[in-house]
């Protein structure tokens, strides 16, 4: 059967293929459109915990800080410069304020005094203007390098000229150096600085801190807010009557009193700047800057709890300062989540001192608690010598202020987690942020936290910034990475060129969780945005967290944006010539003159330059032709006998024959001595009539510091041929001994009894003779109070007495001579540490402590201070003088010759003339010394000369601008000083230091026997230091430069000005 179909066009097929195409379009089109599934969002923040705060900053937290400016005066025991008109007023504008202090200084003496100004600041602040009064007219002070502008300053000053420098110290407080407040007169003096407004999620505020305490007979307030879109308020006022209106869109309140109590702080609150969604740009000639306020979600990680803590406990007398409770109670809470565990507690201040390991069960920490309540805050500080690597724990609680003053601080290497809590408003928190971010901990502040943020810091890991993606328009930014405070981190940063946006990174430890766009918008208001300085500042903060480790940059951008740094200070001179000598480019209305005098200075200075050492060639040259005429005769042969004629019966005896290594004087003084005339190695034969009686007692007084002292006698010589009997005995009044060797070397009054004596010779001992010491006797009401109890009592007495005394540099001394005179050498140092505290940036001050750590035997102590001197003066020869000797006591030999020779071939200050040759002397004695693997071959061949004297006395002291001069009396009567540099005899005295620290050297080639001795002629100084009075430190040596060199060294504090001082009788 045939079936057929019906035919289909060409048209059926086309049409059935569009219909099918239009059936598939329409599927997919419903299919892509059709509505979503709900899905959840992945959480970047999954697994972390929100912090239970309101983001919003405490009050106590803004009044935390009461530091004021704070005036000393060199010199004076009572206040007679006072604040006799202030006037603040304050800019506040797009989040930044600046802060200027006018300030009139009067002083009631009747003559001219130089003042110090300590101004510390918050976190954050830096000093931008400095101005004072000079001849009538107010003059801006220029950026320079630190110690450059120190130099200046102190030069200018001893030229009676005026000058004013301002500086950075430790931490963030800032030092106002004055010169003159003119006797019944005033000084002008204008200080500016700069900052952020701390800020919470909801505002942002503005403190002024005013607690001053005495009234000020002129003062004034002027606060104005430019640009803020709603009302600020005042939460706090120093006065009812200080009220905010508006005027144009510009926020003013002022207020003005008269002898006023300034004690009262004020705190504005204002509107919120925008959020992190946008930065605000500002285009310069040298880049594009951003800034922008980060919010950072309050989330945190818990943190895995530890068995095992070390915590390490700053002990100094810088944590007086500290909230000490605040700080127990903090650790107390920690603890208590611990069910069971082990804490090493460590407490620490000029050195570790004993550990002791405490047991933590079910949190009671009770032990632990009571030991810390119990500890003493006293003397200084050293981070350094703490034994990071070898602590027992798994974190690391570091408790201090951070603040430094043995040796220069440096963040140690160690993998272990430190968590660092201060208390103190005087604090070097840039050292402590740095120290905690570079191994991974917190930073924990008190002072701007509460317990429970504190408590919830150290238990957890806190979200935080993690920087921004790279970029190749990208340039740096500040802070590099952070928590920021009450959930806002403020950042700015430079951009190369125009960029839509910058992508900031935040996560846990290292961990990246989240990446957030930051659109970038240009500023079109450009005036006063202050974008750039603001950059500048940020920068500064981060890098002065490391400051060795930033030196140039911080120096490059404390000089270009005029802030005072780590190493750049504001500085006024007087006139263009001062610019002009210490090339120094002057404000602009100066530079013209400077520019023209400048040229011809350096063409003077070319004609009348010399070649530095051909001149001390000269000088060495000249030495060694003194020492070749007044050289010693030919040695005579060993176990010569010398047969004298008998003395006359008038001649006299005296008992010589007592050795001393330590201070000793005889009750009375003795009638001069037969003269002999003989070498030490001779035998001595003599006939002598007896002129000493049966059973005489001869009483001497001994006092000493040092252990193992050496008595000797020797025989005594009868009449003829015979030698007579000589018996002793020494007595005190707990002692009854029958020789010297049993002799007790303690303080006491000995008796010698004689009998049957005909005469005595002196020691035969090599090198040795006696030195009689003047002892310093410190007649203060605190020392007479130590005195009289029992020795255990003594440092007990010392705490309650430095009440009264903490800030006089001689109550430390007097107390530290006394406990290690005592043997009490622990406490004696802990207490000597304390001058260090007082000023870590006086030197003077801190060369007196090297100086006696180094003759007490604490050698690490003394060179970091010295290594510390040299960054303070650079350009003070007897910087690097004091760090060779140190050296060479510590054996570093090679080292000691490498820094005494920076003295020789640098040419100083003309004032320190005279110095290159006694550092010369000084390398030779070390290469006769210690010939063995030394390395001089740097050194030019001719200063290479050994030259050995018989006696060697070198006086240095501590003070800048001061005149001391060094006496020495030979036997016969002849005085060796400055304006009699030669004697017949050959003694030598070099040049005459009036405006130094010295050193002054006495040295004779061929010493007469005999009694010589040392004196002192104190004619004053322009700054004292300790008491108002310098501090002397003598060196004797016989045979220097010899294998029998024997030393002995002195510290003397001067009392009266133009008074000669007798310092010691040195017997050859």
């Amino acid at each position: 059967m045939n079936i057929s179909f019906p035919s289909v066009s060409k048209k059926h097929i086309r049409f059935g293929i569009i219909l099918l195409i239009s059936i598939f379009v329409g599927f997919l089109f419903n299919y892509l459109n059709r509505p979503e599934t709900p899905t959840k969002k992945k959480d970047p923040y999954a697994g972390l915990f929100d912090r239970k705060t309101d983001g919003l900053i405490q009050e106590q937290t803004l009044l935390a800080n009461k530091a004021v400016p704070v005036l000393k005066i060199s010199n004076e025991r009572e206040k007679t410069v006072h604040l006799s008109k202030l006037s603040i007023s304050s800019t506040i504008e797009n989040g930044v304020a600046r802060t200027r202090y006018d300030m009139y200084f009067y002083n009631e003496q009747n003559r001219d005094l130089e003042a110090e100004l300590q101004f510390p600041l918050a976190d954050g602040q830096t000093i931008s203007y400095f101005a004072m009064d000079v001849n009538g007219e107010m003059r801006s002070g220029v950026a320079v390098e630190k110690v450059k502008a120190r130099m200046a300053y102190e030069a200018t000053v001893r030229q009676g000229i005026d000058p004013g420098l301002i500086e950075k110290t430790q931490g963030n407080n800032f030092k106002l150096r004055v010169f003159p407040v003119p006797s019944k007169g005033s000084k002008h003096i204008i200080i500016e600085y700069m900052h952020e407004l701390a800020m919470d999620v909801k505002h942002s505020y503005y403190y002024l801190p005013l607690f001053f305490k005495e009234k000020i007979p002129a003062f004034s307030y002027q606060l104005s807010i430019v640009g803020e879109a709603e009302n600020p308020n005042i939460l706090r006022s120093c006065s009812d009557d200080f009220k905010l209106s508006e005027v144009s869109k510009i926020y003013k309140a002022s207020v003005r009193k008269t002898q006023f109590l300034a004690n009262k702080p004020i705190v504005i609150r204002l509107p919120n700047r925008p959020s992190a969604t946008v930065a605000a740009c500002e285009q310069k000639s040298n880049g594009i800057f951003f800034h922008t306020n980060l919010k950072l979600p309050q989330k945190y990680a818990r943190k895995e709890q530890v068995k095992k803590i070390t915590i390490l406990w700053d002990v100094s007398s810088s944590r007086y300062l500290s909230q000490i409770p605040k700080e127990i109670s903090l650790l107390k809470k920690y603890l208590s989540t611990m069910k069971k565990g082990e804490v090493e507690f460590i407490p620490f201040g000029f050195k570790a001192l004993p550990s002791q390991t405490f047991r933590i069960k079910n949190g009671q920490s009770t032990e632990l608690l009571q030991a810390i309540q119990k500890l003493k805050y006293d003397g200084g500080t050293t981070l350094n010598q703490l034994p990071w690597n070898s602590c027992k724990g798994e974190e690391i609680l570091l408790f201090t202020d951070g603040l430094q003053n043995l040796g220069s601080a440096k963040s140690p290497l160690t993998t272990k987690e430190i968590y660092c809590i201060q208390s103190a408003i005087k604090s070097d928190n840039g050292f402590l942020k740095n120290l905690s971010r570079t191994s991974h901990g917190e930073f924990i502040d008190l002072c701007s936290l509460s317990e429970k943020e504190a408590l919830e810091r150290l238990n957890s890991k806190s979200l935080h910034f993690m920087g921004f993606e790279t970029d190749s328009a990208l340039g740096n930014y500040y802070p590099s990475a952070g928590l920021g405070n009450n959930g806002i981190l403020s950042v700015s940063g430079k951009l190369k060129e125009v960029r839509p946006f910058v992508t900031a990174k935040f996560g846990i430890g290292t961990k990246v969780l989240l990446k957030t766009r930051i659109p970038l918008e240009l500023n079109k208001q450009k005036a006063h945005a202050n974008l750039e300085k603001m950059w500048a500042i940020h920068q500064l903060t981060e890098l002065q967290e490391n400051p060795k480790q930033n030196e140039k940059q911080i120096l490059e951008t404390g000089l270009k944006y005029r802030l005072v740094s780590d190493f750049s200070s504001l500085l006024i001179l007087d006139r263009v010539e001062d610019y002009v000598q210490h090339r120094i480019l002057p404000p602009k209305s100066l530079q013209k003159e400077y520019f023209k005098q400048l040229k011809a200075a350096d063409k003077e200075e070319k004609e009348s330059s010399y070649d530095h050492m051909r001149a001390i060639k000269k000088e060495w040259k000249s030495q060694q032709s003194w020492w070749k005429t007044h050289r010693k005769e030919p040695k005579k042969k060993r176990n010569r006998s010398i047969n004298l004629p008998p003395p006359s019966p008038d001649d006299a005896i005296i008992l010589r024959d007592v050795n001393v290594q330590g201070s000793s004087y005889e009750s009375s003084p003795p009638p001069p001595p037969t003269s002999v005339s003989a070498n030490s190695s001779d035998q001595l034969t003599a006939f002598i009539p007896p002129v000493v009686e049966n059973d005489v007692v001869a009483n001497m007084h001994m006092e000493s510091n040092q252990e193992g002292e050496e008595i000797q006698l020797t025989a005594g010589y009868g009449l003829g041929n015979s030698v007579g009997a000589v018996s002793y005995s020494w007595t005190n009044a707990s002692n009854l001994v029958s020789s010297f060797s049993s002799l007790n070397p303690s303080v006491g009054t000995y008796s010698l009894t004689l009998t049957d004596f005909n005469g005595c010779t002196s020691s035969t001992v090599a090198a040795r003779g006696s030195l009689h010491v003047k002892a310093w006797d410190p007649k203060s009401p605190y020392m007479k109070r130590i005195k009289t109890v029992p020795l255990s009592k003594a440092y007990g007495v010392y705490l309650e007495e430095r009440k009264k005394y903490a800030s006089q540099p001689s109550f430390y001394l007097d107390v530290s001579d006394y406990l290690i005179f005592k043997k009490q050498y622990a406490e004696g140092i802990r207490v000597l540490s304390n001058i260090a505290e007082l000023d870590m940036e006086n030197h003077s001050l801190l060369r007196i402590v090297a100086q006696r750590f180094l003759q007490l035997g604490e050698k690490k102590l003394a060179l970091a201070l010295f290594k510390h001197l040299i960054e303070l003066r650079p350009e003070e020869p007897q910087s690097y003088r004091d760090l060779g000797l140190a050296f060479e006591q510590s054996g570093n030999y090679n080292e000691a010759i490498r820094y005494l020779y920076k003295v020789v071939k640098e040419p100083y200050d003309g004032r320190f003339a005279g110095i290159h040759c006694i550092a010369l002397n000084e390398i030779n004695n070390i290469i006769a010394s210690h010939p063995r693997n030394l390395k001089y071959d740097y050194i030019d061949k001719a200063f290479i000369r050994k030259m050995p004297v018989d006696i060697r006395i070198v006086l240095n002291w501590d003070t800048d601008d001061t005149d001391v001069d060094l006496w020495i009396t030979e036997p016969d009567g002849e005085k060796c000083m400055y304006s009699y540099p030669l004697t017949a005899n050959g003694g030598r005295i070099s040049n005459d230091f009036t405006q130094g620290y010295g050193p002054e050297e006495y040295m004779i080639h061929a010493a007469k026997h005999g009694t010589y001795r040392i004196q002192a002629h104190y004619y004053g100084d322009h700054r004292p230091t300790v008491n108002g009075k310098a501090t002397l430190s003598i060196q004797l040596f016989k045979q220097y430069g010899t294998s029998l060199q024997y030393k002995r060294e002195i510290t003397r504090r001067l009392n009266v000005t133009d008074d000669v001082v007798d310092l010691g009788e040195f017997v050859f």
